[in-house]
């Protein structure tokens, strides 16, 4: 029996124009990276497609943000989360994982880090 299977989708939440161009050139495979700027529209994506993972622009420390982590994790237990915090705000990236992010990816990064 044959099953056919859409492939696994990121999801990026961030107001930044340049933010999703970079992510999709430090990404090693090719996977599909949607972009929204609000978590009610991250909340609709994911139901609606198979997102497996979610990353998080917090590196202005948007306060909306670490309450969609409560969100997202709310609404899908297993969907991975990903924070990306400014190198200089240290307290974000602590707060990030308190709110139940899996990784924090500190700016700035390398791909490598992205790909792990």
């Amino acid at each position: 029996m044959h099953v056919v299977t859409a492939p696994l989708a990121l999801l990026l939440i961030s107001e930044s124009t340049v933010l999703p161009a970079q992510l999709s050139k430090d990404l090693a495979a090719p996977v599909p990276l949607s972009t929204t700027r609000s978590t009610e529209h991250a909340l609709a994506s994911i139901n609606k497609q198979q997102i497996a993972l979610v990353i998080l622009d917090m590196l202005s420390g948007e306060e909306r943000l670490f309450d969609a982590v409560t969100q997202l994790r709310h609404e899908r237990q297993a969907l991975g989360l990903i924070g990306l915090t400014n190198g200089r705000r240290l307290d974000d990236k602590w707060r990030a994982l308190r709110y139940g992010v899996d990784h924090v990816l500190t700016d700035p990064w390398t791909p490598d880090e992205l790909n792990a």
